[in-house]
């Protein structure tokens, strides 16, 4: 399973501030719901854990992460990293690239994207699909007239706190219209995670 995610943000502080706390494997920890910093190597690479959950499954990854590109004139990083399953039946890969740009008003905006490889018990549960209200999405169920329908449940469950089961039936001819739909039936469980359960 691959997911990839783009942010942009805007932060009060000046660029200097927030780079310091970025190249701080210490702090930037602690912005990471499940994650532990275990052994700091050296000022480029460290060890750590972290849980993850996605829906009824938790997995606990151990592993290792390293900034391989650090230009603090251009304010650009690039973390990679990897890590195993701690039941040995999975593991991961992650690179994140990061870009600090200086805003009129002296604060800055933060642009940073993400690739997340997951194989193992993680990977076996289909497609998956992250609402979020204040970032946006995160992977995919398909796509189009489907998609639209389990976004709109994610936003009553969010609202509710009631998970739900959403039955999206793609035989109709009005939504199989597209060569792009491959019509069909699916059944999605939609829940709500919050990083506090992880």
């Amino acid at each position: 399973m691959e997911v990839k995610a783009e942010k942009s943000l805007k932060l009060n502080q000046e660029p200097a501030v927030i780079w310091k706390c970025m190249i701080d494997p210490s702090f930037m920890v602690k912005s990471v719901p499940g994650a532990e910093l275990t052994e700091q190597i050296d000022e480029r690479n460290f060890k750590g854990k972290i849980s993850v959950k996605i829906g009824p499954v938790t997995t606990n990854f151990n592993g290792e992460a390293e900034f391989t590109k650090l230009e603090e004139a251009d304010y650009e990083l690039t973390m990679e990293g990897k890590g195993l399953d701690t039941s040995g039946k999975g593991g991961a890969n992650m690179t994140m690239n990061i870009k600090l740009s200086t805003l009129e008003d002296g604060g800055t905006e933060m642009q940073s994207s993400m690739s997340l490889s997951i194989t193992g018990r993680l990977a076996q549960f289909g497609a998956r699909m992250i609402v979020d209200p204040d970032t946006g999405l995160v992977g995919t169920v398909g796509g189009g007239c489907g998609e639209a329908e389990v976004i709109e449940a994610a936003y009553r469950v969010i609202e509710t706190g009631k998970a739900q089961r959403v039955n999206v039936d793609l035989t109709d001819d009005l939504v199989s219209w597209s060569p792009a739909v491959c019509g069909g039936v699916m059944d999605i469980f939609v829940e709500p995670v919050s990083p506090e359960r992880s």
